[in-house]
């Protein structure tokens, strides 16, 4: 390599990098520029690391004569969905990564003749760690649950991380963050230029990872491992920091023709920058890659000596022994058990499929306990389906067994059954959501374990006391989905108009939020769901746009808003009905859900057809009125006072001694003169007294 040349390379980087283009598949040059901007002193180190190859390379030599065995760890960031991927679908992608680099990939001797004396060899061996920094039994893949494998960048590396000096940290996900647009498979760091140890590595959208399970097979997906790579050990791009098609650019390796890049394409006569492009090479876009150069074989040997990045301590004999990759090193490890429901509530009757997922070590026995309290299921399958007839919360425990030992985990409640019987009320329904609904109430949230986010119980915040529902939305990834459902409802005594009101406060953090609320409805136990209402942010602002976390401070900034009509109408008459509320975050701010009122308007007449009417005193009544009773056995009572068109407007509960007493219910000064209806529900009885306030 001239110095020329190298001091051009230097010039490039430094001046010229434009945004990429959303065919590039690869963030790596994106995110080394931004390490640069945050801290030039890195930019400085890289052109140091530069200037040490060109004078050290001659020094080492590539193939399989160097025989550098580089301890791996895999880190699953993932949500339960489908980049949870496979042990297999990892050592697939090693086995990949171990034939690319030693010359042994089968369509290695298939490169065109023009590049087929230049086929390069490094000579590195990949092998998944034995050993975990503790020096813990290990297999070399770690998996951790969270949203951050959802648009991932450097802080769902922030989750797990194994020291770089002893490992190559590879991070698979569900998707990668890019600001320019479009897929990307993955990114790494070249060395030298990560923002801290803790992100140096290379981390991957799963469908590029290996050739098996979520990954398509093709030639392209199964290779950006091997690209990502190959920049981790110091190769840049064939076309350098450019945009792949932007123009021609150097990638400090002799023997690798300037070219524009092949973007996506397999055109093998290409001609860029006045020669032969070599479109099969690793570093490329190609949908044909097979083969590194000797050139960039021999840079990766020499980056791999280089203190840059620690890439140097990687293959020492001492780590090798310290990770438990040392030939002829093995050991059977204990399995760390762990499990998947495909769903969290269900209604009795449902068989819900519950998924072993244990890591750590291969599983040859599965004992299942599941448990309500006072009914208690058990299956030895490995993913075994579970019929629920008794409604309750259930804790669920595995207990799996290898050649390395046995481990066990529970998880209290992490199964909730519901009474596919709808709830013993009749034509009004009204929920302050008070007794925490979600931990110990009827109303189910589904969000992210160990997520910050979702829906949760707030005392502090209401428009009836005691709690609202609030979703907790400050940094919520975009896109994600966050379910409330409720009880289910019995609306067969509701013949006329349904109508559904709620209460809610929302503020807008931007101008550009795009929160959005999604109401529907099911009458089959949530098996199937019909889309009811979609709210934009800017039908949810009940604020102005509100930069720090919204916190609604008086009752003006909460609005009520109602299903009617064609609506709801079609789920008149039906016996078991429940909503759900998906709450979608796009960037907005904290979300508030109080006062959840469903009724059906009927006649007065009707609603008292059948009822023993309540002997209530005064009648008319001003700020307060009794009630005289006759209970037949202790529990508690619900009266509910509602006005002609079925809305509630306000309840009382109330734990109530067998036999004959008096209750004295005092008016809310918020409530107006005019006719109302008041309700008595104890048990399975219903009582109802038409009540006129002044």
């Amino acid at each position: 390599m001239s110095r020329i040349r190298f001091a051009f390379a230097l010039i490039t980087l430094v001046l010229f990098f434009p945004t990429l283009h959303s065919q590039n598949y690869c963030l790596t040059s994106e995110m080394v520029q931004k390490a640069f901007n945050d801290n030039p002193q890195l930019q400085v180190d890289f052109e140091s690391f530069n200037q040490w190859i060109a004078e050290n390379e001659p020094e080492f030599t590539s193939g399989a004569e160097a025989n550098y065995i580089i301890p791996v760890v895999v880190h699953i960031i993932h949500d339960n969905g489908m980049e949870y991927i496979s042990d297999a679908q990892i050592a697939d992608a090693i086995r990949i990564l171990n034939e690319d680099f030693n010359k042994l990939n089968s369509d290695a001797n298939q490169v065109v003749a023009s590049f087929n004396s230049r086929v390069g060899n490094a000579g590195f061996e990949f092998r998944l760690a034995k050993k975990d920094p503790n020096g813990n039994c290990s297999n070399g893949i770690t998996r951790t649950q969270s949203y951050l494998t959802y648009n991932a960048d450097d802080k769902a590396k922030s989750l797990v991380y194994w020291p770089r000096n002893k490992y190559y940290n590879i991070w698979v996900v569900n998707s990668i963050e890019s600001s320019g647009g479009g897929i990307i498979g993955g990114y790494a760091y070249l060395p030298g230029t990560a923002p801290s140890a803790a992100t140096d590595g290379i981390i991957l959208d799963n469908r590029y990872t290996g050739s098996i399970g979520t990954a398509d097979g093709s030639n392209f997906n199964a290779r950006v491992i091997t690209h990502e790579t190959g920049h981790f050990f110091g190769l840049l791009h064939p076309w350098g920091f450019n945009a792949c098609g932007s123009g021609c650019g150097d990638d400090l390796v002799t023997d690798v023709p300037a070219t524009s890049g092949s973007c996506n394409n397999c055109n093998l006569s290409q001609t860029t920058c006045g020669s032969l492009d070599n479109v099969e090479n690793f570093m490329d876009y190609a949908l044909c890659s097979k083969m590194f150069t000797t050139g960039q074989a021999s840079r990766m040997n020499t980056a791999i000596n280089a203190s840059s990045g620690q890439r140097n301590s990687l293959w020492q004999s001492a780590n090798l022994i310290a990770t438990g990759t040392q030939t002829g090193f093995n050991q059977n490890c204990a399995p760390i058990a762990d499990f998947y429901a495909d769903k969290t509530t269900a209604c009795t009757g449902s068989a819900l499929l519950l998924t072993d997922r244990t890591s750590n070590a291969t599983p040859t026995s599965w004992s299942w306990s599941i448990s309500n309290g006072t009914q208690t299921l058990t299956s030895t399958d490995q993913n075994p389906y579970i019929t629920f007839n008794s409604p309750g919360d259930y804790s669920v425990t595995l207990t799996v067994g290898s050649a390395g030992g046995t481990n066990s985990v529970t998880r209290q409640k992490a199964i909730r059954i519901v009474d596919v019987n709808a709830d013993d009320q009749n034509w009004v329904y009204f929920d302050t959501f008070n007794n925490n609904p979600l931990n110990f109430g009827r109303w189910t949230a589904t969000s992210t374990p160990n997520s910050p986010f979702g829906w949760e119980s707030s005392s502090q915040v209401f428009y009836t006391w005691p709690n609202s529902l609030k979703v907790n939305n400050n940094g919520s990834p975009l896109g994600k989905r966050y379910t409330l459902i409720s009880p289910s409802y019995d609306f067969s005594a509701m013949n006329g108009n349904l109508r559904m009101s709620f209460r809610f406060a929302y503020a807008k953090r931007a101008s550009s939020s795009d929160d959005r609320l999604l109401i529907s409805i099911s009458s089959n136990c949530g098996q199937t769901w019909t889309l009811r209402r979609t709210m934009t942010a800017n039908e949810l602002a009940s604020s102005g746009i509100t930069t720090a976390d919204f916190i609604p401070a008086t009752k003006s900034d909460w609005r009520t808003d109602s299903l009617t009509g064609t609506a709801l109408q079609p789920w008149a008459n039906r016996t078991n009905v429940r909503l759900k509320f998906d709450f979608i975050s796009g960037g907005g701010n904290h979300f508030y859900l109080d006062d959840i009122n469903i009724s059906g308007p009927l006649s007065i007449d009707n609603q008292l057809n059948g009822f023993e009417s309540l002997q209530v005193f005064p009648n008319p009544a001003r700020q307060s009125f009794s009630v005289n009773l006759n209970i037949a056995e202790a529990g508690s009572g619900l009266f509910q006072l509602t006005d002609l068109s079925g809305r509630i407007v306000h309840e009382w509960s109330s734990q109530l001694g067998m036999g004959e007493q008096t209750q004295t219910l005092n008016v809310p000064n918020y409530i107006q003169s005019g006719t109302y209806m008041l309700s008595f529900k104890m048990n399975s009885n219903i009582q109802i007294q038409r009540l006129i306030l002044q």
